[in-house]
């Protein structure tokens, strides 16, 4: 009984593999560990220094775009189910967005979430226009919720705020508020 790596080219696809085994009684596949004393892990790169999983895409294309690292969580039976993006939106100034994508078991939902490189995100579009934009074709809903159960008529159940910072005009602190009071007894305001 041993356990032992093994890999090497794949003929029905372009591609290679390492795998860890284990040889014998209980033979197996077993987990593969990459650097478990220390050391980081580089994949396309040389000189993985900026993190323990250095993943990276060289492209010298003027005008790059598409993926630069994917990750997928995959599940045996159906597949890719999973994923998240780091896509090149402006290679010339370096700009990645991160998308989020699920598949709900017949069809993706593709680019549920993006976080744009502008800071903005974007939920159901990949090109948010302000720092939260919310895109469906059906009702696109917020939902605030306070989980406590003692919020009597008259009571604040929650509140949006808008903060100003501008200390010039004197406009610094909270400017307007939306705030929701409860109306009765086991009802919702």
């Amino acid at each position: 009984t041993s356990n032992t790596l093994f890999g090497g080219p794949v003929s029905s696809g372009d591609y290679a593999f390492f795998q860890s085994y284990k040889e014998g009684t209980s033979a197996g596949v077993r987990d593969l560990s990459l650097n478990p004393i220390g050391g980081n892990v580089g994949i396309g790169t040389d000189s993985p220094t900026n993190g323990k999983l250095v993943i990276n895409k060289n492209s010298s294309a003027a005008s790059f775009g598409g993926n630069v690292c994917q990750l997928f969580r995959n599940n045996n039976s159906v597949g890719t189910t999973a994923l998240i993006d780091a896509v090149a939106y402006d290679q010339s100034i370096g700009a990645t967005d991160i998308r989020f994508s699920t598949y709900s078991g017949s069809g993706w939902n593709s680019n549920m979430v993006t976080f744009q490189h502008t800071g903005r995100v974007g939920i159901g579009t990949v090109s948010p226009n302000t720092k939260l934009h919310i895109s469906s074709a059906a009702l696109s809903d917020i939902r605030l919720e306070n989980t406590g159960t003692a919020i009597g008529s008259g009571e604040n159940y929650g509140q949006i705020e808008w903060e100003g910072n501008d200390y010039n005009t004197g406009a610094n602190g909270i400017r307007a508020s939306i705030q929701v009071k409860g109306y009765g007894a086991g009802t919702q305001g």
